[in-house]
């Protein structure tokens, strides 16, 4: 049997999903697969559980590393894979039956496949997300850029991608970004795509853990800041899209690079950084992002919208005693 699709699974102490994900994966209707599990340093018993399933089933390959995060652990997947075909799971969510097979579908015909998601949160009302089932032309960026934005879609899973694109380009997740990687990731291999599949079926459920508050989390205002600048010249630079046009032809894209913009901002506050940290800091984001900011940010209380006043009159100084007033208040 030739395997003709990669299934490239993180794993990290999920003891508690690991079962469901692997089990979900095995009820493919689409057989020809090869399941690569990356056991990203585990304290549990996550390890045993993968190589206990790699014993029954031949399709099942473990590799085991020492912990580096998700991106690291998805890199190393995208390494050990033998097909050219790619599609990320994470370990504590499952498929439906036909995923598999409704991604490989449209693997002829597109560079890359993007399916729908359930989202399965727990004590709350399930939600599906469908897009339209179309092929568009990559050239075709308001439709992935804005109408669906992808930006707010970025996940890795539900999506099928193509080894031979990744290599030849040499693009991996960058694994100094703790937030907004995936996207990045995505973005990237969107530069290198002729056609791309959007498939009206939401066959992968997305489980929001109990108390999981992902979005909450304080990074390094330098990773922070990577994914924001990052993101920025690939929308400015890479993708040629003006200033301009994110605020009148793209204000969901805009809206986003803002809010990653705000919260590597944050971070400076938030971890305390020094005066003149902060200031230097302050001065390295491209003039032309405080027109996005002036336009899109929303400041949530009064001192916070006069520091947005001296923010984007480029009055750091001010703009920072002001926003140090504000955070110690929020402590």
């Amino acid at each position: 049997m030739k395997l003709q699709i990669s299934v490239i699974v993180p794993v990290y102490n999920a003891t508690k999903t690991i079962n469901r994900c692997i089990e979900s994966i095995q009820r493919q209707s689409f057989k020809n697969f090869e399941l690569v599990l990356i056991n990203d340093g585990s304290t549990d018993d996550s390890l045993t559980l993968c190589l206990e399933y790699a014993n029954m089933d031949s399709r099942i390959k473990v590799f085991n590393k020492k912990n580096g995060g998700p991106s690291a652990a998805r890199n190393k997947g995208i390494d050990m894979a033998s097909t050219n075909l790619l599609v990320f799971v994470d370990s504590d969510d499952y498929l439906e039956p036909n995923f598999i097979e409704n991604l490989f579908s449209d693997a002829e015909c597109a560079d890359l496949v993007i399916g729908g998601i359930n989202k399965i949160n727990k004590g709350q009302n399930d939600t599906a997300f469908h897009f339209p089932n179309t092929l568009i032309e990559a050239k075709e960026k308001k439709i992935f850029l804005e109408n669906y934005p992808l930006s707010d879609y970025g996940y890795p899973f539900a999506k099928l991608f193509k080894k031979d694109i990744l290599n030849r380009h040499h693009i991996r997740f960058i694994e100094d970004v703790h937030m907004f990687e995936d996207v990045l990731f995505l973005f990237e291999y969107l530069k290198f795509c002729d056609k791309i599949k959007f498939n009206d079926k939401s066959l992968y459920n997305y489980v929001i853990a109990e108390g999981e508050s992902l979005s909450t989390k304080v990074n390094s205002f330098e990773s922070e800041y990577l994914g924001f600048i990052t993101f920025y010249n690939q929308i400015t630079a890479d993708f040629k899209i003006t200033i301009p046009e994110l605020v009148n032809d793209f204000p969901k894209l805009g809206y986003r690079l803002t809010r990653l913009m705000n919260r590597s901002i944050s971070t400076i506050y938030i971890k305390d950084y020094p005066t003149e940290k902060s200031i230097l800091a302050l001065n390295n984001y491209p003039k032309n992002a405080w027109i996005l900011y002036d336009v899109f940010n929303e400041p949530s209380n009064f001192i916070k919208k006069w520091s947005k006043l001296l923010l984007v009159k480029n009055m750091f100084r001010s703009a920072d005693f002001l926003l140090r007033i504000s955070y110690k208040l929020i402590k």
